[in-house]
């Protein structure tokens, strides 16, 4: 049967009446579904961990957790990324179209609603934000990193954002507390004790740990083989005379000292020399990020234990990890997470110096760096008072 010429164009009507209509129904579906595009700052943030991670093995054996770690960055005050989601969120999760590039091509960028719920408060109180946590879930584990977090206002923070990399560096830095807490025996256990206003700083203990926090400062500028031996005799021969020195029961000068050389100093050591070498960031004129200058001006004695108490073992363990791997210490990143190691004992067992060595190079080291200037130095920051 043939179709009339009117019916033919009714039909016709019909079906591009039809075709509109399914169109506009899909463009409403698509539209609905909100654009997922990474912002310039989080392109840039991914791109420059991208080019820290694609050399991490030549500095790190083992440390993959970039990787491997369910990491919610936190880059705007309402919104932020997911990677390497947890299974039981994968469901949860809207991939971003991957525009990463610079070696990221296997990463998966998402956003996660719920996480992000859990990261403002995680990373935001009522008095102050965050810049860093790690949260054991009964079903997964995650690191949450604020990107928001305000720089301004401190000197350190100032120091490490120099070059523009504050973000970069201190997110590895903190992802390495993420790996050293999944294995945390090598940190914790019964051998680590941290107690700041028990560590014992006195006048036999606080001219030495000025001596060493100085030339552990000069770890990092050593040339030649014979300066870096000579800068890790000094640190094996003034830590072993404040090891004879501790009296206190708990051996905090080992248990809270060393084991914080063990922790931040690795972490410290990351952040340094990965993002030296990646991003050229360098921070080195200052292996301390700034408390060389704040220790030349404390005036309370609380400020005295957050420098020799604390803030010392941060450049005193990079310094000491650094000096290793370049003197050729062995398998450096198996033995450093053997639970009874530190950073002390590999340098130590490296040297092998006898009693005399030891003698000798604590003798140096106090002649090199002005012992009476440092006994006067201790003196007066002793006399200080809160």
């Amino acid at each position: 049967m043939k179709i009339k010429a009117p019916q033919l164009n009714k039909t016709i009507l019909i079906l591009i009446l039809v075709l509109i209509s399914c169109s506009k129904e899909k463009e409403e579906t698509l539209s609905s579904e909100p654009e997922e595009k990474l912002t310039s700052e989080e392109l840039v943030f991914l791109q420059n961990i991208a080019k820290v991670d694609k050399d991490m093995n030549q500095f790190w054996e083992g440390f993959n957790s970039v990787r491997k770690t369910p990491i919610f960055i936190l880059t705007q005050p309402d919104n932020g990324i997911l990677l390497n989601p947890p299974a039981i969120e994968i469901s949860n999760s809207r991939l971003i179209p991957n525009e990463l590039g610079m070696g990221l091509e296997n990463f998966k960028a998402y956003r996660n609603d719920q996480i992000l719920d859990h990261a403002l408060v995680e990373l935001n109180s009522p008095d102050e934000s965050s810049l860093f946590s790690f949260v054991f879930n009964p079903s997964h584990k995650i690191m949450y990193y604020n990107l928001t977090y305000d720089l301004t206002g401190s000197f350190y923070n100032e120091y490490k954002n120099r070059n523009g990399y504050f973000h970069p560096s201190v997110f590895f830095h903190e992802l390495f507390h993420c790996y050293h807490f999944e294995n945390h025996e090598a940190f914790e256990g019964d051998y680590r004790n941290q107690n700041l206003f028990e560590y014992p700083i006195n006048e036999n203990t606080l001219p030495l740990l000025i001596l060493l926090y100085d030339a552990m400062i000069d770890a990092y500028h050593a040339q030649d083989t014979d300066q870096k031996q000579k800068i890790l005799s000094y640190y094996v021969s003034i830590q072993d005379k404040l090891l004879k020195l501790d009296t206190t029961d708990e051996k905090f000068i080992r248990h809270h000292g060393f084991y914080q050389e063990k922790s931040e100093g690795i972490a410290r050591y990351i952040e340094v020399y990965f993002t030296l070498y990646s991003l050229n960031n360098n921070t080195l004129e200052d292996p301390t990020h700034g408390y060389k200058e704040f220790a030349e001006t404390i005036t309370e004695s609380i400020q005295v234990y957050q420098v020799y108490g604390w803030r010392i073992f941060y450049h005193n363990g990079a310094g000491v990890i650094h000096l290793l791997k370049e003197l050729g210490y062995p398998n450096l990143e198996r033995d450093i997470f053997i639970p009874e190691n530190t950073p002390f004992d590999l340098a130590k067992s490296l040297l092998n110096l006898t009693d005399s060595e030891l003698k000798n190079a604590l003798e140096n080291a106090k002649t090199e760096y002005n012992w009476d200037s440092l006994v006067e130095r201790s003196n007066y920051l002793l006399s200080l008072k809160d």
